[in-house]
């Protein structure tokens, strides 16, 4: 025997498209938040290198303090824009603020040995204060800066690496 047919057998053209409808808006909410996903990770990629390179950049100025014998503060005017690291064994360590962050070069005896730069994103060298005659200290200031719509960058977070001149220098004379 056969059943006779239903007449809600299947569904209607008003059911189909509104489960399309709700298909699209659930399709355009996830492509919004794969969107601010995916730009919020590429922030906190940035920020992570920015802290990745000043770690490095700290690491590297305190063996350079270290080393020194003596520093020196070069001027643009009012702006200290270098800082020159000199040690017993003719070597001369210059760093200098450029717009990306901080050049370093390393020189022996007049030649240059070695380059870096550290980019330091969202973040501005400060500059430097040097003491050598008192505590023989010299601290290198960076500021984490804040953009607020269309004014000027103020520093949010300053942040000061400090060393002592010839930590790493032998201490001749004998007892």
């Amino acid at each position: 025997m056969k059943r006779p047919r239903s007449a809600h057998a299947g569904y209607t053209l008003i059911e189909l498209l509104l489960a399309m409808s709700i298909g699209t808006v659930l399709m355009g909410i996830l492509a919004v938040t794969m969107s601010r996903i995916m730009t919020s990770n590429a922030a906190v990629g940035e920020q992570l290198q920015s802290i990745t390179n000043l770690g490095r950049l700290g690491e590297q100025f305190r063996r350079d303090v270290h080393a020194a014998t003596s520093a020196q503060v070069g001027r643009d005017g009012e702006i200290v824009r270098r800082l020159q690291l000199a040690s017993t064994e003719d070597a001369v360590i210059e760093y200098e603020i450029c717009d990306a962050g901080l050049n370093r070069v390393a020189r022996r005896g007049g030649e240059v040995q070695g380059r870096d730069q550290f980019a330091l994103n969202g973040m501005q060298v400060l500059g430097w204060n040097e003491d050598s005659a008192t505590t023989g200290q010299v601290t290198l200031d960076v500021g984490r800066m804040t953009h607020h719509g269309e004014l000027e960058p103020t520093v949010a977070t300053r942040f000061s690496i400090t060393a002592g001149l010839g930590r790493d220098q032998k201490i001749g004379g004998g007892l």
